[in-house]
């Protein structure tokens, strides 16, 4: 078998693309005319958008193109990185001041080249005015300046942006092309293979990139040759494994594991849901019913078994049994919530979309009427009758109230005991907003007022910190809710007791910029509290966070125990949520998940009772010891740094290498997991006997 790197490279030329041979034909015309047009290039991932962009970029180049693509030999070609190529990531910076840097390029004179290129990928995440600025630059184009941007869908963009480019839409590979691709690639390698494996293989394959990985691990792992069982059995694994797993953890109401085969599957995101979606789809009409069919091109149903299918249907079945519903129409609601998924997700999104899923599957409520368009819904709120109905797990007693998920809990939660962790203070303050003595009659005005509140008290913060700061940021969430009364929204913080007067001043005088009204004049000053102990303090914490948990629904249960229990919730503070369409809450950048991802990555991960269980000690106050720990981790990393930092001898780059490559060394000896950490103050909960 021979080096098979080299054979599944990316194609250089047109002639070496597999497929879409209507489409390199007109981009080798454009590069013939000797004024090749800005181009549009669209498609599902793997299809060939970044070849293809790539051979027109370097084309448009190429100081003596052959047929209408490049030669490979003169300097554009072979130059790494082209001075008068720009690359633009719009996913990670669509914005003007990142486009107006690449359009600067685009206007210099080519160096060593035909034309200046600029090639935007992922586009449809530019903003308005990046978008407004590359159509004037595009408009004023003059020959030799070429604009090549790239997108999944171009239905996201406007319609007056696309008509401004030459528009190619690639689609996945057909059967009889992905064959071919398969074929030539392993005749080139010298791979013994069963004709009938290589076209499984490609009847299943969304693009040339996966084809290509997908045949590259199965040659490297059977050398011996690839039959039509080994392909089986991959595909089985790659395409059905993880969204049968995912859907039977689902229905269990196992949501680590939920979220653990999420995380290692190999495919995309936006596959994973469509791959969650196909089962959904078999097993319904496969199984499930009334309708029965036959979905030939579904991995499913050539790949599973008839036994796994009817085994993960009994497991919805007694999902549909929970909430008293036919098992068709509950595979139905499954289906609807997955079918609804954007197209273009985020690993983060589509854990939050599992989480969700999760809460619904479990806790309610699922709709279970016909579903409406928007528009109707509207007019039937308008005659007062309700648009849907509702049902909740048995026992439950409060119809028609709307409260926290279990999601919002949770985070609320790992951002509260994350503040004590990482900086060792507590929440001590809190603020409430009873938006109708205010009259603010909307959600985004009672937003907006909070919003103004905590950002001109942020700022007061570091005016008032100075130099000192471990005092200089504002730790808080904000959430918001309905009483009976009308919009009110909770603000709970952390004041320094240094900084009590300096805010009582503040809070009296403050006037909010949206009702022009002295805020404390109407909803008085906040619920203050300093302890004289850890324990004093850690018990005002957590007594002011629950006033928020205590906006959960009183049926959920969780490890055989009513959720509200479990966190030592009174039952006075015990009451619905209210009806919220808008973000119910927001947390301080501080505690906030970007800020839990940082110390992840230090090796700081915070510990989570409510993830591993700790019930009995989850508002013990332990975080203050683990905060102890923490400090004296980065002390010790500090320390190392300034002994690498002070060697004498050693040249400024020298230096900093040396200290980065410290740093590096220090986080690996670290385990990832907090609970390995080795700890001298205290051995944590998950110890005790």
């Amino acid at each position: 078998m021979k080096d098979l790197t080299q054979i599944l490279k990316a194609p250089r030329t047109f002639s070496e693309v597999v497929g879409h041979g209507e489409i390199t034909a007109q981009l080798a015309n454009g590069i013939k005319s000797g004024n090749p047009p800005c181009v549009l290039i669209a498609g599902p991932t793997g299809v060939g958008k970044t070849s293809l962009a790539q051979i027109y970029a370097r084309s448009a180049m190429c100081q003596s193109p052959v047929d209408g693509t490049c030669c490979l030999v003169c300097d554009a070609c072979r130059s790494p990185n082209p001075i008068s190529l720009a690359r633009i990531d719009a996913a990670r910076d669509g914005s003007i001041d990142n486009i107006k840097q690449g359009l600067a390029t685009l206007d210099r004179t080519p160096w060593m080249a035909r034309a200046s290129v600029l090639w935007i990928d992922e586009a449809h995440a530019l903003t308005k005015s990046a978008r407004d600025a590359l159509l004037i630059s595009i408009e004023r184009a003059r020959a030799g300046q070429v604009v090549i941007v790239t997108l999944i869908d171009d239905k996201q963009l406007p319609a007056e942006f696309v008509d401004r480019f030459h528009r190619c839409v690639l689609s996945p590979p057909s059967p009889a092309e992905a064959l071919r691709f398969l074929g030539d690639r392993a005749e080139a390698a010298e791979v013994q293979h069963e004709p009938t494996a290589l076209a499984l293989l490609g009847g299943y394959g969304v693009g040339f990139r996966r084809l290509g990985k997908w045949f590259y691990h199965l040659a490297t792992q059977h050398p011996e040759g690839i039959t039509q069982d080994i392909v089986r059995a991959f595909l089985l694994k790659e395409l059905c494994g993880a969204s049968y797993s995912y859907l039977a953890a689902a229905m269990r109401g196992d949501l680590q594991e939920q979220i653990d085969v999420i995380g290692s599957s190999s495919l995309v995101p936006a596959d994973q849901v469509a791959s969650i979606l196909g089962l959904l789809n078999y097993i319904k009409v496969a199984f499930a019913g009334p309708t029965f069919a036959t979905l030939p091109r579904s991995p499913f149903h050539n790949l599973l078994t008839e036994a796994d299918g009817r085994a993960l249907l009994d497991q919805i079945d007694m999902r549909a049994a929970a909430f008293s519903l036919p098992l068709p129409r509950f595979l139905g609601l499954l289906q609807t919530f997955w079918s609804s998924a954007p197209t273009s997700i985020t690993k983060e999104a589509l854990i939050a979309l599992v989480t969700r899923f999760h809460d619904l599957v479990h806790f309610g409520p699922l709709t279970v009427g016909t579903p409406q368009a928007p528009a109707a819904a509207a007019a039937s709120n308008k005659q007062g009758r309700a648009t849907q109905r509702v049902r909740k797990m048995p026992g439950l007693q409060t119809e028609g109230a709307v409260y926290a998920t279990v999601a919002q809990a949770k985070e609320i939660y790992e951002a509260s005991t994350f503040l004590i962790q990482t900086y060792g203070v507590t929440f001590n303050a809190a603020l409430e907003f009873d938006h109708a003595a205010l009259d603010v009659r909307t959600e985004a005005d009672a937003i907006t007022i909070v919003s103004h509140y905590t950002k001109a008290l942020a700022e007061r913060y570091r005016n008032w910190a100075g130099s000192d700061d471990s005092m200089a940021r504002l730790h808080r969430i904000t959430w918001h809710g309905r009483k009976s009364v009308g919009l009110c929204s909770r603000l709970i913080f952390q004041l320094p007791q240094a900084f009590e007067a300096s805010y009582a001043r503040w809070h009296a005088l403050y006037v909010d910029p949206l009702t022009g009204q002295t805020l404390s004049e109407h909803i008085g000053g906040p619920d203050l509290s300093w302890g004289r102990n850890n324990q004093a303090r850690v018990r005002t914490h957590w007594r002011l966070v629950r006033d928020i948990f205590g906006t959960l629904d009183p049926q959920l249960r969780i490890c055989g125990q009513y959720l509200l229990d479990r966190l030592a919730v009174p039952h006075d503070a015990r009451r619905a949520a209210g009806a919220w369409s808008a973000r119910r809450y927001s947390v301080s950048e501080t505690i906030g998940r970007d800020a839990r991802k940082d110390a992840k990555r230090e090796r700081l991960a915070h510990l989570s009772a409510w993830c591993e269980g700790g019930w009995d000690a989850m508002f013990s106050g332990w975080e203050f010891a683990e905060h102890e720990e923490r400090v004296e981790v980065i002390a010790n990393r500090l320390h190392a740094i300034a002994h690498v930092s002070q060697a004498d001898g050693q040249a400024t780059a020298l230096r900093d290498h040396s200290v980065e490559r410290m740093v590096e060394i220090l986080k690996e000896r670290e385990p990832e997991s907090p609970r390995l950490r080795v700890r001298s103050r205290w051995t944590g909960w998950w110890t005790a006997a």
